[in-house]
This record gives C-alpha cells, sequence and structure tokens, in this order.
C-alpha cells in the first residue's frame, strides 16, 4: 500500500511497541465515529501532547490525547507521530530533514 491507501493507521499505545489502529474508511468522518479525535491530531516533533489509551465503553481500547505540559486557550494540539523514517510519507522525511519541526507556542 502506498500513503494515501495507508494514511488512517495511527499508532495504538495499547499494543506497543509496533501497534497501529486502522481508521476503516466509513468511521473516518467524524459524523460516523468521534469517541476520539485522536486520529484527527497534527503531528509535530516537539509535541504538547502523547497517545495514550482509553478504555471505552463502546469501542474498546481507544487511543486518547493527553497534555504534557498546560495548553493555552487556542493553542494547537500536537502529537509526535512516531512513524519509521524507512516507511513514512514523504511530508514527513522532509520535515525531519530539514528540521522544519513545528513548535507550538
Amino acid at each position: 500500500l502506498d500513503w494515501d491507501e495507508d494514511s488512517y493507521k495511527i499508532f495504538d499505545p495499547s499494543k506497543t511497541p509496533n501497534g497501529t489502529i486502522d481508521i476503516m474508511e466509513k468511521y473516518r468522518d467524524i459524523h460516523n465515529y468521534c469517541a476520539t479525535l485522536a486520529h484527527k491530531t497534527n503531528h509535530s516533533f516537539v509535541p504538547n501532547c502523547e497517545f495514550l489509551v482509553f478504555d471505552h465503553p463502546r469501542w474498546g481500547v481507544i487511543p486518547c490525547i493527553a497534555s504534557i505540559h498546560t495548553i493555552a486557550a487556542g493553542e494547537e494540539i500536537f502529537v509526535r507521530y512516531g512513524y519509521d523514517l524507512d516507511y513514512c510519507p514523504d511530508w514527513y522525511l522532509d520535515a525531519w530533514e530539514k528540521g522544519a519541526y513545528t513548535v507550538p507556542d
């Protein structure tokens, strides 16, 4: 699969070290699935949040996000995707190589 077909796999901290959750196409729209929005969070190499897990009563163990410091009102939420640099989207590798890290305010 290429990254366009495989882009809705997210890290699942409950299945470390290599766990992923594949967000099925029908659940990619928030009108069909909003028990967690962890799969909608943007990446930064300098994140202000991290993935954890939550045992949801309907969906079971799902990823959730917890802040790693105080987040100001209006500040964007970022997590580190943690992709393997040998198999990652081009934008991720480019950002890593250029040091183009989105740093939260």
